[in-house]
């Protein structure tokens, strides 16, 4: 407490309310405890905008009280009796050796890793293993977009919906671009359908999904006080069903990319020892 209340007076001396910086280059101290100092010219370099105003001050004051802080707890921490440095050596250690070897791999595989994948590849693993990529949710093909109920000329924008001719299309996507507040529009992608409808008034007809993608494949159009909301469904795929391969494509890529990652380091790690054994770099005693 005495160190604490010292320090206050030194740091109401060294920083008064007003013109506080000098800059003849002297090293001022601010506070010290034991052996440990904190200069002015430390606290400069840490708060670089720091001036002659009172809050400068304050943050000055708040730096040096945080630095003995710190260091009263470092005196504490490190003069404890149940401080065991050889334990916290070897974590350091491991922790060390940890960071550079996947620094190591890093660097490996960025200079040796082919992240090519045929497609030819990624359809081979697709039907061998067609169990494994059962839909966990509906997944559809279709067009939807959520309108202002404001919006310009909706009505005219209901019937170019509707249409399957593709100027017409062309001219309702543009319509969306401008003013809908979301949208999706690329009707060969397939996305899931719970995830595209939430929060919608879509959302509570999904209890029915076979009904609902039935009731929806033509065309649906609701409204609440504040939007209409327009969805046409063109293809789906009920939960459990197998998944399209263009739905897991990329899924597959990342998989097949792994693989590859995996059986590179493994290869590297051999290569490594083998090079020890014809160098004999090493020995074994048992």
């Amino acid at each position: 407490m005495k160190k604490i209340y010292l320090l206050g007076i030194l740091v109401t001396l060294v920083f008064p309310s007003c013109n506080y910086i000098n800059n003849k280059g002297e090293k001022y101290l601010l506070a010290r405890i034991d052996n440990d100092v904190l200069y002015r010219e430390e606290v400069y370099a840490n708060l670089p905008n720091i001036t002659n105003d009172a809050d400068s001050a304050q943050l000055v004051r708040s730096f040096v009280d945080n630095w003995v802080r710190k260091k009263m707890m470092e005196k504490e921490v490190f003069n404890n009796e149940d401080f065991d440095e050889a334990s916290i050596e070897k974590q350091l250690n491991e922790l060390k050796y940890q960071l550079a070897l996947h620094q190591y791999r890093t660097s490996y595989l960025r200079k040796n890793l082919d992240s090519t994948i045929a497609k030819q590849t990624i359809k081979d693993y697709y039907d061998a293993h067609l169990e494994d990529f059962l839909l966990r949710t509906t997944i559809i093909k279709g067009v939807y977009t959520k309108l202002p109920i404001d919006a310009p000329n909706i009505s005219d924008v209901k019937s170019m919906f509707a249409s399957t001719d593709p100027h017409e299309r062309e001219e309702f996507n543009d319509y969306c671009y401008q003013f809908a507040s979301n949208y999706h529009l690329n009707d060969t992608l397939w996305v899931e359908m719970r995830e595209l409808l939430e929060a919608t008034p879509f959302e509570p007809k999904l209890a029915n999904e076979i009904q609902f993608l039935k009731n929806n494949k033509s065309l649906g159009i609701v409204s609440d006080s504040a939007y209409t909301y327009l969805l046409k469904i063109n293809d789906y795929k009920l939960k459990s069903k197998i998944s399209p391969f263009e739905f897991v494509e990329s899924r597959i890529k990342n998989i097949l990319l792994n693989k590859k990652r995996t059986e590179l380091i493994d290869r590297m790690e051999k290569e490594i020892y083998s090079k020890a054994v014809k160098d004999k770099s090493f020995e074994v005693f048992y």
